[in-house]
């Protein structure tokens, strides 16, 4: 029986339409600025290949290799204060149905939680700024937990009291399907988001639309 569904954040619940991405370049040209780099910045394209990697890396390879120790620190919090300023300006939008899906489920007494492999600022933005803190039980960073988004998921089912076997991680990326499965849990791949259907092959379940998640708690 499913007690418990855990969320990531983009491509999933919340679709930046750009506010990630616009934010990392204008963090990332900030931090070139200041440093007196000159280096391509990154296109659109690039920025969500690497979208739902750990923020820690999410510059590596395209910060140049010489420069990746200086600018990394600076590019990522320039990117966060960008990022954040665009959520907060609506700049995204949460998926069709986000909200009307969250409630149904809280309504049958299903728990959730939201893990993310951004920052604590960006995903405090998001769910403030679209108010899921009142649906959500518990939100929570990287930057919380020793470890990886596994480790954010399982401490997430720590606090909720649910075993990892009660529960459904829902994300977009392979390193979603990967969290679940260190936390225990079943995972289930958004096929409406950013990654694609051969990185979510390894999904117990998959979905094309978020509202159809209440229906697959039932059956689970």
């Amino acid at each position: 029986m499913i007690k418990a569904v855990i969320f990531d954040c983009d491509g999933t619940v919340y679709d930046n339409c750009g506010a990630g991405d616009l934010g990392d370049v204008l963090g990332l040209k900030r931090a070139y600025d200041e440093l007196g780099i000159n280096a391509e910045l990154p296109s659109k394209e690039t920025l969500m290949k690497k979208m739902g990697s750990p923020y820690p890396v999410f510059f590596k390879g395209i910060i140049p290799d010489e420069s990746f120790e200086d600018a990394n620190p600076l590019a990522m919090k320039y990117a966060v204060e960008e990022a954040v300023k665009l959520v907060r300006a609506g700049k995204g939008k949460l998926y069709p149905g986000a909200i009307e899906t969250m409630a149904a489920l809280r309504k049958a007494g299903i728990r959730m939680g939201m893990a993310t492999n951004g920052n604590k600022p960006y995903i405090k933005a998001v769910v403030e700024t679209y108010k899921l803190d009142r649906l959500l039980d518990i939100y929570m960073s990287y930057q919380e937990v020793k470890g990886d988004k596994g480790d954010v998921v399982s401490e997430e089912l720590r606090q909720l009291k649910v075993r990892p076997e009660n529960a459904l991680m829902v994300g977009d990326r392979k390193s979603d399907m990967e969290a679940a499965r260190k936390a225990g849990c079943k995972a289930i791949g958004a096929t409406y988001g950013y990654g694609s259907k051969e990185e979510l092959k390894d999904a117990d379940f998959m979905i094309s639309r978020i509202t159809q998640l209440p229906s697959l708690v039932e059956k689970c």
